[in-house]
C-alpha cells in the first residue's frame, strides 16, 4: 500500500471551553482513506498540548488500523518533536509518548505543513468545533 500521510490539527475555543483534534489520512496517491475527530472539554490545556496530542492520537489510530508506514503532517509541531517542550511538563509527556509510538511502525516520518495547505484537517476540526459533538 505504500505509505499513510496523516495530516493532523487541533482547535482550542477557551471562551467556550471546548477542544478538538483530528485527523486525515491519505494513501500514497492522496485519496483520503479515513478522517476522525475527537471533541473535549477544556479543562487546563493549551494549544500546543492539544497539538501533540492530535499526533499521538494519529499514530495510535494507525497502529488500531495496522499501519506500517506512515508521513505525519503538521503545521505547528514537527519542531517540538525534534527538540522537546521545556516550558510544559504535560506537552513533553505526550512527546516522550510519541516517540515511543513511533517505534512501533516500519516507518514513521514528521513534516512540517503550512496551515494554509492543511485545509482538510483544518476543516475537520473547525467543523466538528462549531457542531460540538463528539465524532470518531
Amino acid at each position: 500500500m505504500g505509505f499513510v500521510k496523516l495530516s493532523t490539527d487541533a482547535v482550542v475555543q477557551q471562551k467556550e471551553g471546548v477542544s478538538v483534534v483530528g485527523n486525515v489520512a491519505r494513501n500514497s496517491a492522496e485519496h483520503i482513506l479515513t478522517a476522525w475527530s475527537f471533541t473535549a472539554t477544556l479543562g487546563i490545556s493549551s494549544f500546543k498540548l492539544k497539538e501533540v496530542e492530535a499526533i499521538r492520537l494519529a499514530l495510535l489510530k494507525s497502529l488500531k488500523i495496522h499501519w506500517s508506514n506512515i508521513w505525519v503532517e503538521s503545521s505547528a509541531m514537527v519542531n517540538l518533536l525534534h527538540h522537546g517542550d521545556t516550558n510544559d511538563v504535560r506537552v513533553g509527556v505526550v512527546i516522550a509518548n510519541i516517540l515511543y509510538l513511533v517505534k512501533c511502525f516500519t516507518s514513521c516520518v514528521f513534516s512540517s505543513i503550512l496551515r494554509r495547505d492543511n485545509r482538510a484537517s483544518h476543516g475537520l476540526v473547525s467543523h466538528a468545533t462549531r457542531h460540538k459533538k463528539l465524532s470518531t
